[in-house]
């Protein structure tokens, strides 16, 4: 994984841990098809009780494929805690108490204290063998300390700030739950549909059909995951402009994203899994090791 200041999804606020930001989409195609499905898939991490025992760890941001055990301790114990509340938690990763880790730490509580008592933080020496789980988990290895990482209830961490961080930043990696659950899905390094539409929007029908038809593709279907936002919700607003969707479109629009954090591309109005697939292909490059994604 590759360590930057800040990694930006569309405005200064969004740092993602990923090794970089959603790139502009590619241009517009359409495509047709009948039917209609609110269909939505975010995955959220179950919590898994608050014991201290080893446990197997589940695929998680920073080693998607990691299965081996692992010491339970603080760290992974805080992670599980939050998502059963429905809270952010803030994990402060240190190697060393220098003057720079004091400084972060100050900063933080700083900017989380008109927060408190909605989001959590979770202090972890990195260098403790019984925190070996969450540095895992959240992908904290090699990085430049001191480290906070934001993880959303569902798992997903939507915001990486090596060294120092601004209040704004801090409080900017509180996402929205429809952007949390693209998050979650590109870092288990999936395809991601984000199907952009409401009640007024036109051709809802005709392009859940598409996404419908693309999912149900054996080749696809393991790989991909959707995710239904409402242009109109102001939560998701960072999004949908790091995107390039405009939330007044009177059209239902499907914007293609693939890992770690690329958006290939949109389709606006009808859709089918042609379409999709032809904005797939345009930048095999893009998708999984080994081009998973994008089979032949």
């Amino acid at each position: 994984m590759v360590w930057q200041r800040q990694v930006v999804v569309g405005i200064a606020s969004l740092a993602m841990l990923l090794a970089c930001g959603v790139s502009g989409c590619g241009g517009d195609s359409t495509g047709g098809g009948p039917g209609r499905a609110a269909s939505e898939t975010s995955t959220a991490e179950q919590p898994a009780g608050n014991g201290q025992a080893a446990r197997r760890s589940p695929p998680a941001a920073g080693d998607p494929q990691s299965t081996a055990e692992i010491p339970a301790g603080k760290g992974l114990t805080a992670l599980e805690e939050a998502a059963a509340a429905g809270e952010y938690v803030y994990v402060f990763f240190y190697t060393t108490e220098d003057e720079e880790t004091r400084t972060m730490r100050s900063g933080l509580a700083h900017a989380l204290r008109p927060m408190e008592g909605k989001v959590r933080v979770c202090e972890i020496d990195a260098n403790d063998p019984a925190e070996s789980g969450v540095v895992s988990r959240l992908g904290a290895s090699g990085a430049p300390m001191p480290l906070v990482l934001a993880v959303a209830p569902n798992g997903a961490v939507t915001g990486g700030f090596p060294q120092r961080a601004s209040t704004p930043e801090l409080l900017g990696a509180m996402v929205g739950p429809r952007t949390a659950a693209c998050l979650k899905a590109l870092q288990n390094r999936k395809i991601v549909l984000a199907c952009i539409q409401n009640p007024q929007t036109a051709h809802n029908e005709e392009a859940m059909q598409g996404v419908r038809d693309f999912m149900a593709d054996a080749r696809f279907a393991p790989l991909t995951e959707s995710v239904l936002i409402d242009p109109s919700d102001p939560e998701e607003q960072n999004l949908l402009n790091a995107v390039k969707v405009d939330p007044t479109s009177t059209e239902a629009i499907t914007v293609v994203m693939v890992p770690p954090a690329t958006a290939l591309g949109q389709i606006t109005g009808p859709t089918d899994k042609t379409a999709i697939e032809k904005v797939l292909r345009s930048r095999p490059t893009a998708c999984t090791p080994g081009g998973a994604c994008c089979p032949k």
